[in-house]
């Protein structure tokens, strides 16, 4: 895990909304503009979708980002003046959705001008994000939004979380984005504009976002979800975004932001570590040394006790194949189960033996039987490995017992290397400290040998 986040946080949400109307078809081909069938659809937008979308960010106390073209602000003052009236951000999105690669570098500066003026003059302020109409900047993007001071831009795809980019004019925040994560690709239809892929339904889109978010999750990044309201505002849609909302929220310690808070936090996070860098003494990098000189060389006798590397899984490996007597296989990296118990009701059984240092409800499955148990080593449910100047202890405050082919048949969603596994099943399988699953009774001893490694403050 990446650790890029203060505090306890694992994962910032971002949910954006590209009120985009009818700009976006008119600025691709004037001639739509005599189409009213396909100029209602984009209209239904910013009329009637928006407004839910308002009350639904309202219901679940998240405050969102939406960039608005310039000339859909015009046409619907009231909204723009209601978005930010609840607290969201109002952010630049062109006048009539002008890709900036479409554009000389004074046409694009004009459009650019065009729309700050008219999202100051409805909101009381200048907007400082911007996102690129069609995700495609120019060359001359970058240094015209530092030119006009704006803290972020949201077009690019180069990471999965936020970034610095060097504009030649000054720093600017890069909060990445991805057509997996874009409502456009999976919804849109309109046969009159020669977009005629097929739709796919609510509940695929949710299952391809929400696999999305919980690989963002795992690895402790971001996730920036972009809407248009003409097309995630379709009622069956919005109840699966309210869906989708409520499965993230469950997952702890994310965090739902607005973008230039994200952008913010991000600026203020590379000034302290340039600040931090530029103050380390020579005594502190002479700590450090020693510091790192000491965890080698106990990395060094715990390997040879083992026979593998020092890394947390290997540890959990032999930790309890000493105290559930399993008989490892020879190679550290054998495919499939980690060994087989020797004795017990499990005796012969295959298993494959997970360390984790926190307890996050999440497992490293994969969808097939040639394993018959996991067992599972975790440290405490609160601490955050990913925390600012928190550590990584190796300390065992719950073991879990799972028959691999029941709990294939009990997960819900994708099966993939960040799986989210119900909290029923967890207290289901527990085997210490608590003893819910009979298939694996401990005994005085064994339970002796774990709180050698428990973690009781001391």
């Amino acid at each position: 895990m990446s650790g890029i986040w203060p505090g306890d946080i694992q994962c910032v949400a971002m949910l954006s909304f590209d009120v985009d109307g009818v700009s976006s078809w008119l600025r691709r081909n004037p001639d739509f503009a005599r189409m009213p069938s396909l100029m209602s659809m984009a209209e239904y937008g910013p009329s009637v979708a928006a407004p839910r979308i308002l009350d639904i960010l309202d219901a679940h106390d998240i405050k969102a980002t939406f960039f608005v073209p310039g000339y859909v602000a015009e046409t619907h003052q009231d909204l723009v003046e209601d978005i930010c009236a609840r607290g969201h951000e109002v952010a630049h999105h062109g006048y009539l959705h002008e890709a900036p690669a479409s554009m000389n570098a004074e046409e694009e500066e004009e459009v650019l001008r065009k729309g700050i003026d008219i999202l100051r003059g409805l909101t009381g302020h200048r907007p400082v994000g911007y996102r690129s109409p069609s995700w495609e900047l120019s060359e001359a993007s970058l240094d015209l939004l530092s030119r006009y001071e704006f803290a972020y831009d949201s077009s690019l795809m180069g990471d999965d979380a936020p970034y610095m980019l060097d504009s030649g004019e000054g720093g600017l925040v890069e909060i990445p984005v991805s057509w997996v994560l874009d409502d456009a690709p999976h919804f849109v239809h309109a046969p009159s504009a020669q977009r005629t892929s097929p739709m796919k339904s609510p509940d695929e889109v949710m299952d391809i976002w929400l696999a999305e978010f919980e690989g963002l999750y795992r690895y402790g990044r971001a996730f920036p979800l972009t809407m248009h309201p003409q097309y995630i505002g379709r009622p069956g849609r919005l109840l699966m975004l309210e869906k989708l909302i409520a499965r993230i929220s469950a997952f702890p310690n994310v965090s739902f932001m607005r973008m230039i808070d994200v952008a913010d936090m991000w600026r203020q996070k590379q000034a302290s570590m340039r600040g931090s860098q530029a103050n380390m003494s020579d005594g502190e990098l002479k700590r450090m040394s020693m510091l790192l000189k000491e965890r080698n060389a106990v990395d060094g006798e715990v390997a040879s006790v083992i026979g593998r590397p020092a890394e947390r899984g290997h540890i959990g490996e032999y930790v309890a194949s000493r105290i559930f007597d399993i008989d490892l296989h020879d190679s550290a990296v054998h495919k499939g189960s980690d060994g087989t118990f020797r004795t017990g009701p499990l005796a012969g059984r295959s298993v494959n033996v997970k360390c984790y240092g926190k307890q996050e409800g999440i497992l490293d499955l994969k969808a097939d039987l040639t394993v018959d148990y996991y067992l599972v080593l975790t440290g405490p449910r609160a601490t955050q490995v990913n925390s600012r100047g928190a550590t990584r202890p190796w300390t065992i405050s719950s073991v879990y017992l799972f028959d691999v082919k029941n709990l294939l048949t009990q997960v819900t969603g994708k099966i993939n290397e960040a799986t989210s596994v119900r909290k029923h099943l967890w207290e289901a399988a527990e085997i210490y400290p608590s003893q819910t699953n009979p298939a694996l009774v401990l005994s005085p001893a064994q339970r002796d040998a774990i709180e050698l490694f428990a973690d009781h403050g001391s």
